[in-house]
């Protein structure tokens, strides 16, 4: 049983990699709007309302937000595939 996931694991990771390129492209279409969504990430909120950028800032960390969870999410759904089909 060991030995099926063994030989599953580099297909998954290789499908993990794909997934998550593809959920880069969508979310962040132009080249810049993920530096920009992490460097929002880490401003605090009360800086981007005196800057008037907060509407920018909520978009942006929703965005960084929604790709970290379907990252997640995705190895999340895997482990309980291997978990209860191969183990």
């Amino acid at each position: 049983m060991w030995l099926i996931v063994l030989i599953i694991s580099p297909l998954i990771f290789w499908a993990d990699i794909k997934l998550f390129k593809f959920y880069y492209k969508v979310i962040f279409r132009e080249k810049g709007e993920f530096n920009n969504s992490k460097n929002y990430g880490f401003t605090t909120d009360i800086l981007s309302l005196f800057r008037e950028k907060d509407m920018e800032d909520n978009f942006a960390e929703l965005k960084l937000s929604i790709c970290i969870m379907l990252c997640v999410g995705t190895i999340a759904l895997e482990v309980l595939f291997v978990k209860f089909f191969f183990l």
